[in-house]
């Protein structure tokens, strides 16, 4: 259930929401890509699991590299270029806050692996991400179909499906989500990262730009000024562009 309540500051209204109901095993809105699913498997065994779900509140926090983990995933998962990766939430989790998503690829350099490389330098390039409109991921059962004055792709949602594009040179690879909530207020963004460990097979000859991460979002990116309440004139997804465009 959700219910909207009304507080005055001053001659200004701060809109608050409040989720209340039954789910209370989604840690007031805290939510973690645990499982990954390819042609072949669905694991969360390649996925480095964060010890916390609390949100990142700054954009130039270390953690927006891979969260806040325990250390490498136990496995590796094989998926070949061209083929459909899908992160999937942690039982009982779901998006419930408004904001964009991303998934990006980060190129594992020589002499390091997908379980030893710990995601640092230019090596990272966006290859999806989620905006304002309809949604086409699967939604939590219980979901109440509530938006904003605007809708946000990945509300209700406990999927992102990605292909990891057929440019893509074979090798191995950390896939990052990245899940933005503007649910506080203006200005004030909040991220949920995870990565798993893949290795890209039958890959192309493609040659992404790459960004650091953190260093992929300016911190005065006019898209993190959001009202959730107010639709803007246009809004652009923060990071760099997906590749291949």
């Amino acid at each position: 259930m959700v219910g909207l309540v009304k507080s005055s500051v001053g001659t200004k209204f701060l809109w608050i929401v409040s989720f209340i109901g039954s789910h209370l095993n989604t840690v007031r809105g805290h939510w973690v890509y645990k499982g990954v699913t390819t042609a072949n498997t669905t694991t969360s065994a390649a996925t480095r699991i964060p010890v916390s779900w609390a949100p990142i509140f700054e954009a130039t926090d270390p953690k927006m590299l891979c969260n806040n983990y325990t250390g490498p995933a136990k496995e590796t998962l094989f998926v070949s270029a061209g083929s459909e990766v899908v992160f999937r939430m942690a039982e009982g989790n779901y998006v419930y806050h408004p904001g964009p998503a991303a998934v990006y690829l980060g190129m594992v350099p020589e002499g390091e692996s997908a379980k030893t490389w710990d995601g640092s330098g230019a090596r990272w390039f966006k290859i999806k991400e989620w905006s304002t409109g309809e949604s086409s991921e699967e939604l939590y059962p219980d979901w109440n179909a509530y938006q904003f004055a605007w809708p946000w792709q990945t509300m209700g949602t406990v999927t992102l499906h990605v292909t990891v594009p057929a440019e893509v040179p074979s090798g191995e690879y950390l896939l990052r989500s990245e899940s933005t909530s503007f649910a506080v207020y203006r200005g004030a963004p909040q991220w949920w990262v995870s990565c798993a460990q893949i290795q890209v097979v039958n890959g192309g000859e493609g040659t992404p730009p790459m960004v650091e991460i953190p260093g992929h979002i300016s911190a005065d990116d006019p898209n993190l000024q959001v009202d959730t309440y107010t639709a803007p004139v246009e809004f652009r997804v923060p990071g760099p562009d997906v590749w291949p465009a």
